[in-house]
């Protein structure tokens, strides 16, 4: 069934999109399942965040030792660690989006008459970040473009609540009702500024999934070949919101069902809905 019929609801077409993803997790490469190699890698990942952020406690511990409570000593832990989750985690976190996008990928030689030259999915691909320069740089571009979304979908409107917030509570000292009415309208606004953010975010869903499949195009010739698909705000945004129940489920299962469902459905799901546009 093609995804981009016009005879299917928007609802019915992400419906569509989740059972590709349910079936690129079925499949297996190498003789290991493709959740299973999912799930090891945000593993990994996990794993090595954590053990960034003891060595990072144990420096400012010794810091703390040889030069005593020094607030520079805490500023240095505080731009290291921030250092290591952009230069460490945050590839790792786009070469496991890209394990997805090889899961994901067609079998056939090309795709929209590019050709495609995929490795198999393994455990290994996980650390395509690191093989080049360049390779570096591509899952960057998609990595850093994800985390600007993210912030202006989350990150801005916190910020804007919160200053909202400090600059209302002195000026309504005397009239506490006046101050939670104002809140509730601030956070409603700041709430829609950030569902509106992640609306409009939809419009570049699926350029990552490219940058992946074609390796050997330039990104500036990749952008431009991803303009000429046809996209749809309101399908990523209903696709999105069609997995929030799992990760609802994921913050209440304490984080269980991320790592061994959630996580893994997620990626091939947005894998899935990449690979099912098609050119103007």
């Amino acid at each position: 069934m093609n995804l981009t019929s016009e005879n299917l609801s928007l609802w019915e077409s992400a419906s569509v999109t989740r059972r590709q993803a349910r079936a690129s997790l079925k499949s297996r490469s190498q003789g290991r399942g493709h959740r299973m190699i999912l799930v090891l890698s945000l593993t990994i990942i996990l794993v090595v965040g954590v053990a960034l952020y003891m060595a990072v406690g144990c420096l400012a511990t010794a810091g703390y030792i040889l030069f005593g409570e020094a607030l520079w000593v805490d500023a240095a832990a505080a731009v290291l660690t921030v250092l290591l989750l952009l230069g460490l985690v945050l590839p790792l976190c786009g070469g496991v989006f890209r394990l997805a996008c090889l899961m994901t990928a067609p079998e056939e030689s090309s795709a929209e008459d590019l050709p495609v030259w995929l490795p198999e999915a393994s455990l290994s691909e996980l650390f395509y970040p690191f093989t080049s320069l360049r390779a570096y740089g591509r899952v960057m571009a998609v990595v850093m473009e994800s985390l600007g979304f993210t912030a202006l979908s989350v990150g801005v409107p916190i910020l804007l609540f919160r200053l909202a917030l400090l600059t209302l509570r002195p000026l309504t000292q005397s009239t506490p009702v006046l101050y939670a009415l104002l809140a509730v309208v601030v956070f409603l606004f700041c709430f829609s500024l950030g569902v509106l953010f992640f609306f409009l975010s939809g419009r570049r869903a699926g350029c990552g999934y490219y940058v992946f499949v074609h390796d050997w195009m330039p990104l500036g010739e990749v952008n431009r070949y991803f303009r000429g698909f046809r996209r749809s705000f309101a399908a990523v945004f209903c696709l999105r919101i069609s997995l929030a129940g799992w990760y609802a489920l994921s913050a209440a299962g304490l984080l269980v069902p991320l790592f061994l469902h959630a996580a893994p459905y997620g990626l091939c799901s947005a894998a899935a809905y990449a690979r099912s546009l098609r050119r103007i």
